[in-house]
């Protein structure tokens, strides 16, 4: 019922909130490629939607595309360098790189802004 709602917003304003709404709504209903469609609708809208960017990038990590993930992740924490779920993302991604360094970083990065 709540997507029918976002539907409808999405098709009388331009607001980006709508559309990363239904990209949630598509995802809890087990539509990755539906929510991946929504969220890059979001970022053509406002470039600088952090999250879904973020969920951009944890899609592409999820589909075993590391480097795609990676590339969000960086743009995301670009916009928004405290952005935890951003860091935690980064942190995953940095080890299916084999990236460790990065990652301790990263995750000391996280520690940090949970002190």
């Amino acid at each position: 019922e709540a997507e029918i709602y976002a539907l409808r917003a999405r098709d009388r304003s331009q607001s980006a909130e709508s559309c990363w709404l239904l990209g949630m709504a598509r995802q809890h209903q087990g539509d990755t490629e539906g929510a991946r469609q929504y969220w890059e609708e979001t970022v053509a809208r406002d470039p600088n939607y952090v999250r879904a960017i973020r969920e951009l990038g944890r899609d592409a990590l999820v589909r075993q595309q590391p480097e795609e993930a990676l590339r969000w992740l960086l743009r995301s924490q670009e916009i928004a360098p405290d952005d935890k779920g951003t860091l935690q993302a980064l942190i995953a991604t940095y080890r299916r790189l084999g990236q460790e360094e990065e990652a301790r970083n990263t995750s000391e990065r996280l520690k940090s802004l949970q002190e």
